[in-house]
Protein backbone atom coordinates (compact mmCIF):
# COMPACT_ATOMS: atom_id res chain seq x y z
CA UNK A 1 0.00 0.00 0.00
CA UNK A 2 2.83 2.26 -0.95
CA UNK A 3 1.69 5.87 -1.40
CA UNK A 4 -1.67 5.05 -0.94
CA UNK A 5 -4.05 7.26 1.12
CA UNK A 6 -6.54 5.38 3.70
CA UNK A 7 -9.99 7.01 4.92
CA UNK A 8 -11.22 5.84 7.98
CA UNK A 9 -14.99 6.84 9.09
CA UNK A 10 -16.62 7.10 12.03
CA UNK A 11 -19.46 7.07 13.52
CA UNK A 12 -20.47 10.99 14.81
CA UNK A 13 -19.53 10.88 18.50
CA UNK A 14 -17.20 12.15 20.96
CA UNK A 15 -13.57 10.17 21.03
CA UNK A 16 -10.45 10.67 23.15
CA UNK A 17 -6.85 12.31 21.61
CA UNK A 18 -4.75 10.06 20.27
CA UNK A 19 -2.17 8.74 22.08
CA UNK A 20 0.83 10.48 22.08
CA UNK A 21 -0.36 13.12 20.15
CA UNK A 22 -1.81 16.75 20.56
CA UNK A 23 -3.05 19.28 18.11
CA UNK A 24 -2.05 22.06 19.64
CA UNK A 25 1.79 23.03 20.89
CA UNK A 26 2.90 21.72 24.70
CA UNK A 27 4.96 25.04 25.02
CA UNK A 28 5.86 27.70 22.76
CA UNK A 29 8.41 30.22 23.65
CA UNK A 30 10.21 33.37 21.69
CA UNK A 31 13.65 32.69 20.33
CA UNK A 32 15.60 35.52 19.45
CA UNK A 33 17.29 33.33 16.77
CA UNK A 34 14.41 31.49 15.10
CA UNK A 35 11.13 33.42 16.24
CA UNK A 36 7.88 31.47 17.43
CA UNK A 37 8.96 27.60 18.22
CA UNK A 38 6.07 25.66 19.20
CA UNK A 39 7.01 22.70 21.52
CA UNK A 40 4.89 18.97 20.34
CA UNK A 41 5.85 16.26 21.96
CA UNK A 42 9.66 15.47 20.90
CA UNK A 43 10.33 18.24 18.40
CA UNK A 44 10.04 22.01 17.66
CA UNK A 45 8.98 23.35 14.93
CA UNK A 46 8.54 27.18 13.42
CA UNK A 47 8.63 28.98 10.01
CA UNK A 48 11.49 30.86 9.51
CA UNK A 49 13.41 32.59 6.70
CA UNK A 50 15.50 30.96 4.48
CA UNK A 51 16.64 33.59 1.85
CA UNK A 52 18.60 30.99 -0.40
CA UNK A 53 17.58 30.78 -3.37
CA UNK A 54 15.54 29.64 -4.90
CA UNK A 55 14.10 29.10 -1.30
CA UNK A 56 12.35 31.52 0.61
CA UNK A 57 11.45 29.84 3.70
CA UNK A 58 11.27 26.82 5.70
CA UNK A 59 9.36 24.95 7.95
CA UNK A 60 11.55 23.64 10.77
CA UNK A 61 11.64 20.59 13.12
CA UNK A 62 14.05 20.04 15.65
CA UNK A 63 14.30 16.97 17.26
CA UNK A 64 14.65 18.23 20.72
CA UNK A 65 13.41 18.21 24.74
CA UNK A 66 11.00 21.16 26.09
CA UNK A 67 14.09 23.31 26.84
CA UNK A 68 14.19 23.65 23.29
CA UNK A 69 16.86 23.14 20.34
CA UNK A 70 20.01 22.64 21.29
CA UNK A 71 23.70 25.01 20.45
CA UNK A 72 24.36 22.16 17.95
CA UNK A 73 21.34 21.99 15.83
CA UNK A 74 21.38 26.23 15.98
CA UNK A 75 24.91 25.92 14.27
CA UNK A 76 23.64 23.53 12.14
CA UNK A 77 21.14 25.02 10.35
CA UNK A 78 22.75 28.41 10.45
CA UNK A 79 25.30 26.81 8.23
CA UNK A 80 23.07 25.18 6.21
CA UNK A 81 21.27 28.83 5.54
CA UNK A 82 25.10 29.81 4.82
CA UNK A 83 25.63 26.36 2.51
CA UNK A 84 23.03 26.07 0.89
CA UNK A 85 23.84 28.43 -2.23
CA UNK A 86 26.89 26.02 -2.46
CA UNK A 87 25.24 22.74 -2.39
CA UNK A 88 22.19 23.74 -4.59
CA UNK A 89 23.81 22.56 -7.98
CA UNK A 90 24.36 18.72 -6.96
CA UNK A 91 20.92 19.00 -5.04
CA UNK A 92 18.83 20.32 -7.79
CA UNK A 93 20.81 17.90 -10.17
CA UNK A 94 19.32 15.13 -8.12
CA UNK A 95 15.90 16.19 -7.39
CA UNK A 96 15.66 16.86 -11.38
CA UNK A 97 17.00 12.32 -11.81
CA UNK A 98 14.26 11.55 -9.31
CA UNK A 99 11.92 13.69 -10.51
CA UNK A 100 9.51 11.30 -13.09
CA UNK A 101 8.85 14.43 -15.81
CA UNK A 102 11.15 17.11 -15.47
CA UNK A 103 14.47 16.80 -17.18
CA UNK A 104 16.25 20.18 -16.70
CA UNK A 105 17.73 22.17 -13.44
CA UNK A 106 16.46 25.26 -15.01
CA UNK A 107 12.55 23.72 -15.49
CA UNK A 108 13.21 21.89 -11.66
CA UNK A 109 14.41 25.64 -10.28
CA UNK A 110 11.03 27.45 -11.81
CA UNK A 111 8.54 24.85 -10.12
CA UNK A 112 10.30 24.84 -7.36
CA UNK A 113 7.87 25.67 -4.56
CA UNK A 114 9.98 28.12 -2.02
CA UNK A 115 8.90 26.85 1.26
CA UNK A 116 10.76 23.47 1.95
CA UNK A 117 10.76 21.61 5.24
CA UNK A 118 13.88 20.98 7.28
CA UNK A 119 14.37 18.04 10.15
CA UNK A 120 16.78 17.82 11.95
CA UNK A 121 16.79 14.80 14.41
CA UNK A 122 18.88 14.91 17.80
CA UNK A 123 22.67 16.19 17.66
CA UNK A 124 23.87 14.49 14.94
CA UNK A 125 24.90 16.65 11.48
CA UNK A 126 22.04 14.65 9.72
CA UNK A 127 19.98 17.21 7.75
CA UNK A 128 16.78 16.10 6.02
CA UNK A 129 15.33 18.84 3.45
CA UNK A 130 11.63 18.46 1.87
CA UNK A 131 10.94 19.98 -1.35
CA UNK A 132 7.97 20.34 -3.17
CA UNK A 133 7.22 21.18 -6.86
CA UNK A 134 4.53 23.16 -8.57
CA UNK A 135 2.46 20.76 -10.88
CA UNK A 136 2.94 17.80 -9.44
CA UNK A 137 0.56 15.96 -7.33
CA UNK A 138 -0.46 17.43 -4.12
CA UNK A 139 0.59 14.77 -2.03
CA UNK A 140 4.43 14.32 -3.75
CA UNK A 141 7.76 15.17 -2.26
CA UNK A 142 11.35 15.13 -2.61
CA UNK A 143 13.74 14.47 0.19
CA UNK A 144 17.31 15.22 0.33
CA UNK A 145 19.28 13.89 3.06
CA UNK A 146 22.55 15.85 4.13
CA UNK A 147 25.02 14.09 6.21
CA UNK A 148 28.52 15.87 6.80
CA UNK A 149 27.09 18.37 4.02
CA UNK A 150 27.03 15.46 1.56
CA UNK A 151 23.99 13.73 -0.18
CA UNK A 152 23.24 10.90 1.46
CA UNK A 153 20.27 10.50 -0.19
CA UNK A 154 17.13 11.86 -2.25
CA UNK A 155 13.92 9.91 -2.41
CA UNK A 156 10.42 10.98 -4.26
CA UNK A 157 7.51 9.99 -1.99
CA UNK A 158 3.41 10.09 -2.75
Amino acid sequence: MSGDLLHCRLPPGKYDQPQGLTGSPQKTIDDPELGTLNYYIDSWGADILFASAPIESAHIRLRADDSGPTQHQRDLLCELRRRHMQLWSRICSALVKCHPEIKTTDELSKRLVPHVGINMYDDTNTIEITYRVEGDPEYRAYFVTLRDWEIAEVCMAE
